[in-house]
């Protein structure tokens, strides 16, 4: 196993398997860092759940959107191998998502807090996974090959 591949693979290993231990780095474990936009959304929401619900939706978009930035970046970089692999973690976590965000709004079930339980979820998780993908695209700048000229040849 090369220098690059071992990197990666404790890198890797510490994302998913260890931070629970507290052996790893926390990667995307600090508190969200929102948008200026949903800090002045929300303190103008006067605590009202559907004006927080408009907050979570819009910052939502944003941290949908720079997370498909790094999925591409980090795509453009990535073996054809990696690249079929990040898809399917990718879908994988998706699924999740939206499990997870549904069993915590279930804390509210019929109560009106719920759905914007689920919308926070969904907020905060799609934040640490674009923070997660950060992570494995600065590994991969640092320690992968160039991307390559136009990316489709490596495609």
């Amino acid at each position: 196993m090369g220098l690059r591949a071992l990197i990666l693979a404790s890198a890797m290993f510490c994302v998913t398997a260890l931070p629970a231990q507290g052996l790893c780095a926390d990667v995307g474990a600090e508190e969200p860092h929102y948008s200026a936009a949903y800090d002045r959304c929300v303190g103008s929401a006067n605590g009202g759940d559907y004006a927080l619900r408009e907050c979570e939706a819009a910052e939502l978009k944003r941290q949908e959107a720079a997370m498909a930035a790094v999925l591409a970046d980090l795509n453009r970089r990535v073996s054809p191998l990696s690249k079929r692999y990040l898809a399917n973690a990718q879908r994988t976590w998706t699924a999740y998502r939206k499990e997870q965000c549904s069993y915590e709004a279930a804390f509210e079930a019929g109560g009106t807090l719920a759905a914007l339980l689920a919308d926070s979820c969904w907020t905060r998780m799609t934040y640490d996974r674009a923070t997660q993908l950060r992570h494995f695209l600065d590994l991969e700048v640092q320690y992968g090959e160039e991307p390559a000229k136009g990316a489709a040849s490596r495609r």
